[in-house]
């Protein structure tokens, strides 16, 4: 079996969080390495069975080419196209996915609004048993809207980033 979950972060303290605190099976700081493939193919030398995408570009693409058979993709953003040209954007291509038997798909929350008071109640069990984790960064003051926008941006926050506005 390869890795159930792998992730990447910009930070190695966000890197240990991954592993230590939610569970994945491997992750590495895409600030820091070079061969995205190769580290993978490291962490991973079995394959990587699930990812959740996130950071889209080369690293989406050295996660998709190490799918094993089957393998499933989630993809809920890409941070690392969100700033850049449309003729410089990377990661999988169409040609990638011939001869592939492999799963990628993109989930949005809007999708599932029907399912939002049966998850309100055992979202809260979860949160409240300790088996939903998370991370928060707050900041106080709308006039901080921007800066806390930018440093989201830019990895500069771990987890959700809240406004609180008095």
């Amino acid at each position: 079996m390869g890795c159930r979950v792998v992730g990447s972060a910009g930070a190695d303290d966000k890197v240990e969080l991954l592993t230590s605190k939610f569970g994945f099976d491997a992750a590495f700081n895409y600030k820091t390495v070079s061969d995205y493939d190769a580290k993978i193919k490291e962490l991973c030398p079995d394959g990587i069975d699930c990812s959740f995408e996130n950071t889209g570009g080369d690293v989406a693409q050295a996660v998709f080419n190490n799918l094993n058979h089957l393998g499933r993709m989630a993809i809920c953003g890409a941070i690392a196209e969100y700033c850049k040209e449309s003729e410089g954007i990377t990661g999988p291509s169409f040609n990638s996915y011939c001869g592939r038997n492999v799963r990628v798909q993109s989930f949005l929350v809007s999708d599932h609004f029907d399912l939002w008071e049966e998850w309100s109640g055992k979202g809260s069990e979860l949160l409240q048993q300790g088996k939903l984790l998370y991370e928060e960064t707050a900041i106080e003051g709308v006039e901080n809207i921007p800066q806390a926008f930018l440093d989201m941006m830019m990895g500069k926050a771990k987890g959700k980033v809240v406004v609180k506005v008095a």
